[in-house]
C-alpha cells in the first residue's frame, strides 16, 4: 500500500531551545534583513483604522440622479476603504441605530448632522433633536438648520413642543400633498433624531399621551420626514418589539448595528456578523445596514467638542441669516 512513511527532524531557523527566546530571535534576524534588504519592497496592505477623522471623508459622494445633497459620506468601508455614503431618502427613509455604550452612536449622528448642514441650506433640510441623556446632541443646538433642540424626552413632549409641531407638520403635509403630490419636491426635509431612545421606553410607563402620540407618529405617512434613532444594546431589545414606532422603523431594516457584544442576538436586522471580529471592534467599528445588507464600516469621528464648536460656527457664518424655526 505505498512506500512506507519516513522519520525526519525539521529544522529550526534560530538556535533557541524555548519558545520566548525562538520568538526574540525570529524578531531579531527579521530586523536585521529588512535593514540590509536593499531591493524594492511590497506594497503596504491597508486596514480600516481604528480612528478615521471627518476630515478624512468630506471629499463627498457620488452625486446620484435627483437629491444629490441629501447623501453623506459618514466613514470607510472595510473592503476598499472608500467612503461610505448614506442617502436620507434612497437609503432611507427612517435609521434605526444600535450599539454597546459608548459605542459612537451620538459621534455618529453629529458626524451625519453636521455633513448634511454643509451640503445643504436650512430651508432645505432641518433637524428636531431629542437628547435622552441631557447634553449629548447640545454642541449642535445653534445650528441655523436646527429647528428645536429638546435636552430630555419631557421637553419634546410636552404640551406645544417638538412632538405636537411634528404631528401637526405631518398633516399638514399630507393634507397639501393630497391633491398636489407635484409640490412634495418643494418641501423641506425633516430630520427627527432621537439619541438614546430607551429613555423614551422608561418614561412612557404611566404616560397615555406620550404613548398615544407615538401610536399617531408610527400611523402616519412621511413625507420628506426621516427619523433618526438611537438605541442601547443589549437593554433596547425587548423595546424594539414593544414600541411601535420602532417597530416600524425596524421594518425598513436600514440603520447601524455599531460595537455588537455578540454575533447573535444583538443584531435586530438579522445580518450576518463576523464572530472573529466582535472580540477586535473599537469605537466606531461596526455594520451599515441598507435594505437588509450589511457592510462592515469605522464611523467617521467629529472632533472633539471645541473642533465641533467651529464647524458649527462656520456653518452659522456660511449661511449667514438663513435659520429654521419651529414656528415657520
Amino acid at each position: 500500500y505505498g512506500s512506507p512513511p519516513l522519520e525526519f527532524q525539521a529544522a529550526s531557523p534560530v538556535n533557541h531551545s524555548t519558545g520566548n527566546g525562538e520568538v526574540a530571535a525570529l524578531a531579531g534576524m527579521a530586523a536585521a534583513m529588512d535593514q540590509a534588504w536593499e531591493g524594492p519592497r511590497p506594497l503596504t496592505i491597508e486596514s480600516l483604522p481604528a480612528l478615521v477623522p471627518m476630515d478624512r471623508i468630506s471629499v463627498g459622494c457620488p452625486s446620484p440622479p435627483r437629491r444629490p445633497s441629501l447623501a453623506a459620506p459618514l466613514g470607510l468601508d472595510d473592503d476598499n476603504l472608500q467612503p461610505v455614503c448614506v442617502h436620507l431618502a434612497d437609503d432611507g427613509p427612517d435609521f434605526l441605530i444600535v450599539g454597546t455604550p459608548r459605542a459612537g452612536k451620538t459621534a455618529l449622528l453629529t458626524t451625519w448632522v453636521l455633513q448634511l448642514s454643509e451640503a445643504n441650506p436650512p430651508d432645505r433640510v432641518q433637524f428636531l433633536l431629542m437628547s435622552g441623556r441631557g447634553s449629548s446632541l447640545q454642541s449642535l443646538a445653534d445650528l441655523p438648520h436646527v429647528l428645536e433642540h429638546c435636552p430630555g424626552v419631557e421637553h419634546f413632549c410636552r404640551e406645544g413642543g417638538a412632538m405636537g409641531w411634528l404631528l401637526d407638520e405631518l398633516q399638514r403635509r399630507e393634507a397639501l400633498l393630497e391633491g398636489s403630490p407635484h409640490l412634495k419636491k418643494t418641501l423641506s426635509h425633516v430630520v427627527v433624531i432621537m439619541d438614546d431612545y430607551e429613555q423614551v421606553s422608561y418614561w412612557i410607563e404611566g404616560q397615555p399621551g406620550l404613548r398615544a402620540s407615538l401610536q399617531e407618529l408610527a400611523r402616519s405617512g412621511y413625507v420628506n420626514v426621516h427619523l433618526l434613532v438611537t438605541g442601547q444594546l443589549p437593554d433596547f431589545g425587548g423595546a424594539l418589539f414593544r414600541d411601535p414606532l420602532l417597530r416600524r422603523i425596524r421594518a425598513g431594516r436600514s440603520g447601524f448595528v455599531i460595537c455588537p457584544l455578540d454575533p447573535g442576538e444583538q443584531n435586530p436586522f438579522g445580518i450576518r456578523v463576523i464572530g472573529s471580529l466582535v472580540e477586535r471592534m473599537v469605537p466606531g467599528r461596526g455594520y451599515i445596514v441598507r435594505r437588509g445588507v450589511g457592510q462592515l464600516l469605522q464611523v467617521a469621528w467629529p472632533g472633539d467638542s471645541a473642533k465641533i464648536g467651529a464647524r458649527v460656527n462656520g456653518l452659522r457664518h456660511r449661511w449667514g441669516q438663513m435659520s429654521a424655526c419651529i414656528n415657520d
